[in-house]
C-alpha cells in the first residue's frame, strides 16, 4: 500500500475534503473567468458607446455647417491648387463633452461645390474622435448635401 492510501484509510473524511477542494478551485476559476469576461464587456460597451457619440457630435457638426452655409456667406481663405478653405469652431454647448472642428474647402472652377468635414474631439481624451464628411451644392443660397457623398471614419 502507499502512503496516501494508508492516511485515507486512518482518515476517513481525506477523500471528501480532496474533492471539495477540486470544487472549490474549480468554481473559483469559473468566478475569475466569468469577472474578466464582464468587466471585458463592459470597456467593450462603454468603447461602443463613446464611439457612436463622437459620431453623432460629428453629424451634427455638418448638419449645423450645411445649415450654416444656407443662411451665411463664407469669408473664403485662398490656399494652394486653387482651393479656398475655411476653419470652423463653433461653440455649440449641446454637444459637449465634446470640441468639433469643421473644414470646408471648394476648388475655384467649381466654387458651388463644397467639401465639408466635421470633426468630434472628445474632451477628457483626444484620441476619442471621429469625423463625418459630406459634399454639398450651393444653389440659390442653400446648401444642398450631394447623393452618396456622406462618409464617416
Amino acid at each position: 500500500m502507499t502512503k496516501y492510501s494508508k492516511l485515507s484509510q486512518k482518515q476517513p473524511g481525506f477523500t471528501t475534503l480532496i474533492f471539495s477542494m477540486i470544487i472549490l478551485f474549480a468554481a473559483t476559476m469559473m468566478t475569475i473567468t466569468v469577472a474578466q469576461t464582464s468587466i471585458y464587456e463592459q470597456r467593450i460597451a462603454g468603447n461602443n458607446y463613446r464611439s457612436s457619440e463622437a459620431f453623432f457630435r460629428a453629424d451634427a457638426g455638418l448638419e449645423y455647417t450645411i445649415k450654416w452655409l444656407s443662411i451665411t456667406t463664407p469669408a473664403w481663405q485662398s490656399s494652394l491648387n486653387n482651393t479656398e478653405v475655411l476653419q470652423l469652431n463653433p461653440v455649440m454647448p449641446e454637444l459637449s463633452p465634446y470640441n468639433i472642428s469643421i473644414r470646408l474647402q471648394r476648388n475655384l472652377l467649381y466654387p458651388e461645390i463644397i467639401y465639408i468635414q466635421s470633426i468630434a474631439t472628445h474632451d477628457d481624451d483626444p484620441n476619442w474622435s471621429t469625423q463625418a464628411q459630406q459634399i454639398v451644392e450651393i444653389k440659390n443660397n442653400k446648401a444642398i448635401k450631394l447623393a452618396g457623398t456622406w462618409r464617416d471614419f
